[in-house]
């Protein structure tokens, strides 16, 4: 494994240019920090943690994680395994609901 400092990803050191894993941004304002994997068949895994001290909700534009919205999109909760929502064709972000202190939403974006 290694680490990039610039943006923060974690490449497989046989091929440096396939991310295991992006940290998309950490937001000092809300506290809210958001990861994200490519998976099989062009879907990405999202994952948002509240870090701050009030309750926030994130909205994650889809040019950050290189997410092509061209066909019908799906959300699912990874950890209710169930669709959360179909997103609009064309729809250029993805938000959640409000997330509580420490907690977390993870999510699948196909």
């Amino acid at each position: 494994m290694a680490y990039n400092r610039s943006d923060g990803s974690l490449h497989s050191v046989s091929s440096k240019l396939a991310p295991l894993y992006i940290t998309v941004r950490t937001s000092p304002e809300d506290g809210i920090l958001v990861y994200a994997k490519p998976q099989p068949f062009s879907a990405v895994a999202i994952f948002f943690i509240n870090n701050g001290p009030r309750s926030a909700a994130a909205t994650l534009s889809f040019a950050e994680i290189h997410f092509d919205n061209t066909g019908t999109t799906v959300l699912q909760d990874v950890w209710n395994s169930s669709i959360t929502r179909y997103l609009p064709l064309n729809a250029t972000f993805v938000s959640t609901d409000l997330i509580e202190p420490r907690d977390s939403r993870f999510y699948i974006i196909k």
